[in-house]
Formats: C-alpha cells, sequence, structure tokens
C-alpha cells in the first residue's frame, strides 16, 4: 500500500561495514572497453566579466603528472582588461602581448595532447 512515511529498515541494517584500506593510486575510470585517465586544465581571464572576458592563459596537467602552460596573445578584438584579475593572477597585457602564442595555436596543442 501507498505511504507516504518511508518504511523502517529492519534491525542491523544501517551498521557499518569495516572497509579494507585499499593501496592509493592514481584516479581512472573503466568502462568495457578503455580506462580513461582524467586531465586536469586550468584558465586564466582577462577579467572576471563573463561576456567580455577571453583566455590569457591555459596550464593543463596530463594523467601522467605532465605539465604544459601556454600564455595566449590577445586577439585584436579582445580588448576587456581588468587590474583587478591582472592582481590576481600576476600576468600583463604587456607580457601577453611579447610572450604569448596565437590562439589558434595553443588549441591545436591541445587538441593534440587531448
Amino acid at each position: 500500500p501507498f505511504s507516504f512515511f518511508p518504511r523502517i529498515p529492519p534491525r542491523g541494517f544501517l551498521k557499518k561495514k569495516k572497509k579494507k584500506k585499499k593501496k592509493k593510486q592514481l584516479i581512472s575510470y573503466t568502462d568495457s572497453m578503455t580506462t580513461i585517465q582524467p586531465a586536469f586544465i586550468d584558465f586564466e581571464a582577462s577579467s572576471l566579466d563573463l561576456i567580455a572576458s577571453y583566455p590569457i592563459e591555459v596550464g593543463i596537467c596530463m594523467p601522467d603528472g605532465t605539465l604544459h602552460s601556454w600564455l595566449i596573445s590577445p586577439h585584436v578584438l579582445w580588448q576587456d582588461w581588468s587590474q583587478s584579475a591582472e592582481q590576481i593572477h600576476g600576468i600583463s597585457r604587456e607580457t601577453l602581448e611579447a610572450d604569448g602564442i596565437a590562439v589558434s595555436e595553443v588549441a591545436s596543442a591541445l587538441n593534440e595532447l587531448l
């Protein structure tokens, strides 16, 4: 019969079972065909504006622990810049213009890695 109250579980149902300690290992997800190990990716942005900001740096940590990072040269149409965001990430627009790589090259490098 229908009831608004949940059934009370039998005695002992909620007892905690002791778990065996497992060795720590790299996180992986497995389906029937493949094992997937995650890569972690981080972006820095020109400002905190959700519409006008653009990526200025991308970093990635691969499943094997190797690290990659690129400064992104601002596209000619990317004009949004925030001094408060610069204080957070520590990257000046001048540094991006001098040392940054075209966004298309960064995207290609990410596509190759992932």
